[in-house]
């Protein structure tokens, strides 16, 4: 798991969301006040932000609009997490059965601890089946 992961605050527009995604090379934001988890922004809540092309608007009206957004509008309150305790199989498993690509590892008051990601599971298969 990353033990510091970036995080946003709710009221952050989704341009800086975006903006930190493409920086970091991630696709997952915890959403904090005061360090308590209250949601989590994917790079898909941000693809299914976007006015579709469909609507007859300008790319400056689009960016306004945009703008307006915050994460707290299109995160996914309440995520699913699991606690430091948790095993690597039991994150997979609840990972596979819930179709999610990030786990938050919290602690007893919500209190944000680390990220697990998919890549993070893959890179421990691949060190534990690496010959050495």
């Amino acid at each position: 798991m990353a033990p510091f992961p970036f995080s946003l605050a709710p009221d952050a527009s989704l341009s800086d969301a975006r903006y930190l995604m493409n920086k970091q090379r991630i696709r997952h934001l915890p959403v904090l006040v005061d360090g308590e988890l209250i949601g989590v922004v994917t790079r898909t809540d941000l693809l299914e932000a976007e006015p579709s092309d469909a609507i007859a608007l300008k790319v400056w009206e689009q960016q306004h609009l945009l703008e307006k957004l915050t994460v707290q509008q299109i995160m996914t309150l309440h995520p699913v997490t699991v606690t430091a305790a948790a095993t690597l199989v039991d994150a997979a498993r609840t990972m596979l059965d819930r179709r999610i690509g990030c786990l938050p590892v919290v602690d007893e008051n919500r209190k944000l601890r680390g990220l697990l990601t998919e890549t993070d599971i893959l890179r421990a298969l691949v060190e534990a089946w690496s010959p050495t």
